[in-house]
C-alpha cells in the first residue's frame, strides 16, 4: 500500500481514534502518573530535516506507557512545557499528574 495513497488515510484515521480509546481508558486505570520527557533531535521523515521531537511517557502502579512525540517550534522551556501540558491535556490526564521529570 502507497503511504501517499489518500484512499489509506481514512483507515489511518480511524485507528489512531482507536488507539488514543484504549490509551485512554489504559490510562484511567492508574488514579495518578508521573509525566517523564526527555528531548530528542529526531528527523522528520516527511521533509528530511531534523526537527526537535520530545517524547512522553507516564508511569504508574508499576507500568510504563507512551503518549507521543510532540513536534516543537524550537527548544525552549517554555514550549518542552507547554507541549506536554497540551498532551496531557488533549489525553484528560492532567489532573492526575503527582510528579513531573
Amino acid at each position: 500500500m502507497d503511504p501517499g495513497d489518500s484512499s489509506s488515510a481514512p483507515c489511518s484515521a480511524k485507528a489512531d481514534e482507536k488507539e488514543e480509546f484504549h490509551l485512554k481508558a489504559d490510562l484511567k486505570m492508574s488514579e495518578t502518573v508521573v509525566v517523564h520527557w526527555e528531548e530528542k533531535l529526531m528527523q522528520d521523515l516527511t521533509n528530511k530535516k531534523h526537527v526537535d521531537r520530545l517524547p512522553v511517557l507516564v508511569s504508574g502502579k508499576g507500568a510504563v506507557q507512551f503518549l507521543g512525540v510532540p513536534k516543537l517550534a524550537n527548544g525552549t522551556g517554555r514550549v518542552r512545557s507547554n507541549a506536554v501540558v497540551a498532551l496531557l491535556m488533549e489525553l484528560g490526564i492532567e489532573d492526575r499528574v503527582l510528579a513531573v521529570f
